[in-house]
């Protein structure tokens, strides 16, 4: 049985485009509901507040947050354990150019593959770290001519792209298989509320239908654009996080 473990993002860090279907910011209207619901709990809103050495209408760090947690939440989708295997055997397939097609084809079909080996995230690049994959696909960039192709050269170079990718895969499917990883980036962000309504003068709790889970569902639900019924879990992990040192902002 494997002991390698897939870390928050997957194997390592991350590089990603933006891909996510989720929002970046909170909505006016999710915001009014957050301001209105803060006033019926007592909480003055008219305050400033000082978080990361800047001071700021709540609002503002709350939009910091909500960003934060979506960049957090693409992160996740992309670099998760099928994910990768999925994009390293994808790009094993794309090294088995047919080298007796048009040329113009060929000079596609590596280019293709150069683009798509690039836009991998640090997660499958960590699999390829000490095997010098982007060096290999520079050298096959340049020396593409549309006109004149050293199929030869060709050859040798998709050749040694496809043997770093298979040890990237092989190293790969020595991760588990299935499971879940552990969203960080979500108890992060319900850590930001938390620190918020602190800041706020407002002692958040863990306890059901409390102002501190109804916040995280008025974002979450705005952010998603689904309606969540309950994140007791998140506010509880979230709280027993900040007891433990974990802090953010």
């Amino acid at each position: 049985m494997s002991t390698k473990k897939w870390v928050p993002y997957g194997v390592s860090g991350h590089n990603l485009p933006r891909q996510s279907k989720i929002n970046y910011t909170i909505s006016d209207d999710a915001l009014s509901v957050v301001e209105l619901t803060l006033k019926e709990s007592g909480i003055d809103t008219s305050i400033d507040i000082r978080l990361i050495g800047v001071s700021g209408h709540y609002a503002k760090f709350l939009q910091i947050a909500a960003k934060g947690y979506a960049v957090g939440e693409e992160f996740k989708e992309a670099s998760k354990p099928s994910a990768i295997r999925s994009k390293l055997s994808t790009a094993i397939a794309m090294t088995g150019v047919d080298l007796n097609q048009d040329k113009k084809i060929i000079y596609k079909s590596i280019v293709d593959l150069a683009e798509f080996i690039f836009t991998f995230d640090m997660t499958a690049t960590y699999l390829l770290i000490g095997k010098p994959i982007n060096k290999q696909l520079t050298a096959l960039i340049d020396s593409l001519n549309e006109d004149e192709l050293n199929l030869r050269s060709i050859k040798v170079r998709l050749n040694k792209c496809n043997k770093i990718l298979k040890e990237g895969l092989l190293l790969a499917n020595e991760y588990p298989q299935k499971g879940s990883l552990i969203e960080y980036h979500k108890i992060s962000f319900a850590s930001d509320i938390a620190l918020i309504l602190i800041k706020l003068g407002f002692t958040p709790s863990s306890k059901k239908a409390q102002l501190f889970e109804e916040l995280l569902l008025i974002i979450l639900s705005d952010v998603h654009n689904y309606e969540f019924s309950s994140l007791h879990t998140l506010a509880e992990t979230a709280l027993l996080k900040r007891c433990s040192g974990f802090e953010e902002f």
